[in-house]
């Protein structure tokens, strides 16, 4: 396609400023999401999780060799928390007794910081902690540390292990000879940790740049009781998740959502002060969204006074006792988490979540001024109500997107599943209309913006389907809902991608014990997130269509173009920019996120399947490009 076939279009500055906090992420409570982010490497570490009718703590083995010995849950004496394990030696036949965890990933020369609180009676040789692998009849440790001296209290031990192998590891606490050992609330973590958080999710979310991060729901949200997660993390209680069950990570498996695997329990070792230590280590503004389901008023308010009360005041000074003096100046605030659906806890409708956001939103604006408060908005008639009793006392409507997918595959081919992805961009733009339209007619406009603090292609999808959002193909449909964000951008404020890690291959980083990878989407936000300005540009010279979309945006001494070809052929397209000095060129790039097909994925086997390239330009007033086919690609030009 030569120049004259190629589409023309022509970029104007403009002044409507485009919130940073569109390329927002979101984390909850679900599929190893959070876990899979903190540094913790033992499972069930405060044993609190036993099955029904099992003789040790899921996750937990019996690992001694040779000796004869009994394994008890001992639910009169634990350390902390309801039941911990006993360990008893009933005849020393030369070997020992020890508890063990498979399956801890460890890398030679790294140390791994850890402790444990241990008591004991009628041991006379030091426990041991070890890293290793059972081989039989005896243990070969790729690291161990003896503990002296433990006494007949509990006390907590600490110690460092750093194994000369790179392995699946059997971490095991062990003692030789005869006498009882009790163990409760062990925990193990590399030394790199970033605050308790894994250093390599800490540098994706870094490179990712999302601006700010939604915390820590979601439907988890109305179940969360934010002090029960402060202080000590070894004497937080653990929780039972009530709304996300304990999926596999194996997406052939996915679909066991609910009974087979029953609910999960959450370790509670990240809470409030672990949420914004993240945020300071990845520059992202907290949004926090408070427990209206199971919480009160009073609760929430405590939560904004704990967040933002200076180091003099009750709550501050709680604060600066868990580590931080600085206030966390906590602005963005949600009163519930999609109120309007029945299967929310503590659904209590429509006049119900009237009532309850004037009560919380009295007690949270009468604990700190200046909070931004974002309120559940849904479907026209639940929307008209809301602004209409709540407009006066809200500053952000916010609506989930999640438009869905066909998949059933004795139905619908691939390619269908891609058209209908890509359709959907349309579906995007209609519901950012929809919206406005209705805020506008409120009255409220000049004061209200609108938040899409959930988004995906779906929030659905159980199953193997459950893949295809983690496809190149979902990626093209984030780039084109983000793009129909940056068009909306006077209407705007914050949008929160669903989710950051894991999540049943919705989101934008995965982990396992071994390993942290982006996935496609990842890199379409991280690439609008960077180089796209905070000004909207105007473009003229669009065609209709669903197959390409463009929206351009300028900076200081920069002008940028987002453009999304969906369509399986590459396109030309010739950008001009008035103002440019005539016959003078300027550095420029062109990043381009492509594929030959919309099934790739990034996964573990190849992390870098679906990666930005970037080529070096030299432009001009006027500039030629060309898209490939399945791709979004970014050129940003230096204006002076």
């Amino acid at each position: 396609m030569d120049n004259e076939e190629a589409l023309r279009l022509t970029i104007t500055p403009g002044d409507t400023k485009i919130s940073p906090f569109i390329y927002g992420n979101f984390m909850e409570f679900l599929e190893n999401h959070i876990s899979g982010m903190w540094a913790e490497m033992l499972q069930n570490r405060k044993f609190e999780d036993v099955p029904q009718g099992a003789a040790l703590p899921a996750g937990w083995e019996a690992g001694g060799l040779k000796n004869r010995s009994l394994y008890l849950l001992e639910d009169k004496l634990p350390c902390m928390g309801s039941i911990c394990p006993r360990l008893r030696c009933l005849e020393d036949c030369h070997g020992d007794t020890a508890l063990t965890q498979r399956g801890v990933a460890v890398q030679r020369g790294m140390r791994y910081e850890g402790h444990v609180w241990l008591r004991q009676q009628g041991i006379s040789a030091p426990v041991t902690v070890a890293l290793g692998k059972s081989y039989g009849r005896f243990f070969l440790p790729y690291a161990e540390e003896r503990i002296h001296g433990v006494g007949g209290d509990w006390a907590r031990y600490d110690f460092a292990l750093e194994p000369d192998a790179t392995a699946d590891a059997e971490f095991s606490i062990r003692f030789t000879g005869t006498g009882e050992l009790w163990a409760d609330a062990v925990s193990l973590m590399p030394e790199d940790n970033v605050h308790g958080w894994r250093r390599d999710v800490v540098e994706l979310v870094r490179r990712l740049k999302p601006n700010i991060l939604r915390f820590p729901g979601g439907c988890f949200a109305d179940t969360y009781h934010w002090e029960a997660a402060l202080g000590d993390r070894d004497r937080r209680l653990p929780r039972d998740n009530r709304f996300w069950s304990n999926v596999p990570l194996d997406y052939l498996e996915s679909n066991c959502r609910t009974a087979k695997h029953g609910r999960p329990i959450e370790p509670n070792d990240v809470g409030t002060d672990e949420f914004m230590a993240l945020c300071r280590a990845t520059g992202a503004e907290p949004f926090l969204c408070v427990n209206m389901g199971t919480g009160s008023a009073e609760e929430a308010a405590r939560w904004v006074r704990y967040c933002n009360d200076a180091p003099d005041t009750p709550m501050g000074a709680l604060r600066a006792r868990n580590g931080s003096t600085a206030p966390y100046g906590v602005t963005y605030w949600e009163i519930g988490n999609e109120m309007y659906g029945s299967w929310e806890t503590g659904y209590a409708g429509l006049s119900g979540y009237v009532e309850g956001y004037r009560r919380f939103h009295a007690a949270m604006s009468g604990a700190c001024q200046g909070l931004r408060f974002v309120a559940n908005g849904y479907d026209a008639a639940w929307n008209k109500a809301v602004l209409s009793e709540l407009g006066g006392i809200m500053d952000c409507l916010d609506v989930h997107i999640y438009p869905g997918i066909s998949t059933d595959a004795g139905k619908t081919g691939n390619e269908c599943v891609f058209d209908e992805m890509r359709s959907h961009i349309a579906f995007v733009g209609r519901e950012l209309a929809r919206v406005r339209r209705e805020i506008a007619d409120s009255g409220y406009g000049d004061k209200i913006k609108l938040g899409i603090c959930e988004w995906n292609i779906s929030g659905g999808n159980w199953g193997a389907d459950r893949v295809f959002l983690s496809t190149h193909g979902n990626a093209l449909f984030c780039a084109g809902a983000l793009l129909a964000f940056q068009q909306n951008a006077d209407i705007m404020d914050v949008c929160n991608f669903s989710n950051l890690t894991n999540a049943w291959w919705a989101s934008c980083i995965r982990t396992n014990a071994r390993a942290a990878h982006a996935t496609a989407q990842y890199h379409v936000l991280a690439m609008a997130s960077k180089l796209c300005g905070d000004r909207l540009y105007q473009v003229s010279g669009m065609e209709a269509g669903e197959k390409l979309s463009v929206a351009a945006s300028g900076g200081e001494g920069f002008v940028s173009a987002a453009m999304l070809n969906f369509a399986n052929a590459p396109r030309s397209i010739c950008i001009n920019i008035p103002g440019c000095a005539e016959g003078k060129e300027y550095p420029a790039e062109l990043t381009v996120l492509a594929s030959d097909m919309p099934e790739a994925i990034n996964d573990f086997d190849n992390s870098d399947r679906i990666t930005p390239k970037i080529w070096p330009l030299r432009g001009k007033g006027s500039v030629d490009l060309t898209l490939p086919p399945y791709s979004f690609s970014v050129f940003r030009m230096q204006m002076q």
